[in-house]
């Protein structure tokens, strides 16, 4: 495929700023855990606290926003008869960050 259609790279960039938030998410909780005290487990001894209630809903509203981004892209993908390949899937992404500036 020569050229990426703009709707299909903006929903591309979309779809990777999606997955960004939610893996920049896991890492600010994962962050926050390691430097609460742990908590005692009987078998195990110290191990990490749960994640709390609101971290849970914040995980569960990105997690949401990735998966409404990756039918987005599909639907956008499936409007400009772009087919999924290897080399594609690689040109779309490399569209996105153009469109980007990146």
């Amino acid at each position: 495929m020569a050229e990426i259609p703009t709707e299909v790279a903006a929903a591309q960039r979309a779809s990777d700023e999606a997955w960004a938030a939610l893996q920049a998410h896991r890492e600010q909780v994962n962050e926050r855990r390691q430097a609460d005290p742990r908590v005692e487990h009987p078998k195990f001894g110290p191990i990490l606290r749960p994640w709390t209630t609101d971290e849970d809903a914040e995980y569960d509203r990105l997690h949401a926003a990735v998966l409404a981004a990756a039918e987005a892209r599909a639907a956008a993908m499936v409007t400009a008869g772009i087919v999924s390949t290897y080399s594609v899937e690689g040109e779309m992404r490399a569209a996105a960050r153009a469109a980007a500036g990146e």
